[in-house]
C-alpha cells in the first residue's frame, strides 16, 4: 500500500481549503488601537444619495486623502491619526461644501453626513460650525491625553502606567501606589 499519494492528496486538499479561506477573508478596514476613522453619506437636497461624489480629507500637516462615494452614497477613511481634519465634498452639478474642523479620536469612527445643494460646481459653501461628534458604529471609546496633562499629573509612585487610567472606560482598582502597574489595570 502506497501512502504517498494519500498524503499528497490530503495536503493538496488542505492547501486548497486554506487558499479558499484566504481569498474569502475580507480585508480589515477597521482602525488600530492608535488610529481612528471617518465615514458618512453624501446626499442631495431631496435625501437621495449622490454616487461618485469626491470627498477630500486634509490633515493638519497638509496630507490629502480622497475617496469616492459608492452606490449607497457612502465614503470611509480608515487608519487616520488622531487630530483635526478639514474635509471637502464635491460632485458634478452640486455646490462644493467644506467643513473646516472634524476631530478624529483614537479608536472611534466619526460620522459626518453631508447634504450638497444643487448648483454650479464653481459655487462653494463653507461650514464654520464643527462636525457633530456622534459615533454609532460601535461602543469603543478613545481619547488623546496631551503632554501638558501628563506633566501636570501628580504621579505618586512615578509609575507611568498611572496615565492609563485617564483613558475613557478604564477602571483602576489600586488600593495603594505599589499595586499600580502590577496587572491591576
Amino acid at each position: 500500500m502506497n501512502v504517498c499519494p494519500k498524503v499528497c492528496k490530503f495536503a493538496l486538499s488542505l492547501l486548497a481549503c486554506f487558499a479558499f479561506l484566504l481569498a474569502c477573508a475580507a480585508p480589515s478596514l477597521a482602525q488600530t488601537g492608535s488610529t481612528g476613522a471617518l465615514d458618512g453619506t453624501v446626499t442631495d437636497p431631496s435625501g437621495g444619495v449622490i454616487v461618485g461624489a469626491t470627498v477630500a480629507l486634509t490633515s493638519a500637516t497638509g496630507e490629502v486623502r480622497t475617496a469616492t462615494t459608492d452606490a449607497n452614497g457612502s465614503y470611509k477613511f480608515s487608519l487616520l491619526q488622531p487630530g483635526s481634519y478639514s474635509i471637502k465634498f464635491s460632485a458634478s452639478g452640486f455646490k462644493t461644501a467644506s467643513v473646516a474642523a472634524v476631530v478624529v479620536n483614537v479608536a472611534e469612527t466619526a460620522v459626518l453626513n453631508r447634504n450638497l445643494e444643487v448648483g454650479a460646481q464653481s459655487e462653494q459653501i463653507t461650514v464654520q460650525a464643527t462636525a457633530e461628534q456622534l459615533q454609532t458604529e460601535n461602543a469603543a471609546n478613545g481619547g488623546t491625553v496631551s503632554g501638558q496633562e501628563i506633566t501636570a499629573l501628580p504621579l505618586v509612585s512615578r509609575n507611568y502606567t498611572q496615565v492609563i487610567s485617564l483613558a475613557p472606560g478604564v477602571v483602576a482598582n489600586a488600593s495603594n501606589a505599589a499595586a499600580v502597574g502590577n496587572g491591576t489595570q
